[in-house]
């Protein structure tokens, strides 16, 4: 989920936002890894970042 507002500001053009990822802050799965050197083989679940807030600033110059 994102917000961005653009304005005009000291004579220049500004971008400023904020975004959200993983808003709900579930554990996903990005990929899982295998070990198959052992008897049974492993398998591990590798998980992205839970709840992570971004702000943006871009400025035209």
């Amino acid at each position: 989920m994102s917000v961005t507002r653009s304005l005009r500001l000291l004579a220049k053009n500004w971008d400023i936002g904020i975004s959200i990822f993983n808003l709900f802050n579930r554990r996903n799965i990005s990929h899982r890894s295998y070990n198959l050197t052992t008897d049974p083989f492993i398998t591990r679940d590798i998980v992205m970042l839970g709840l992570t807030p971004t702000l943006s600033v871009r400025l035209e110059i």
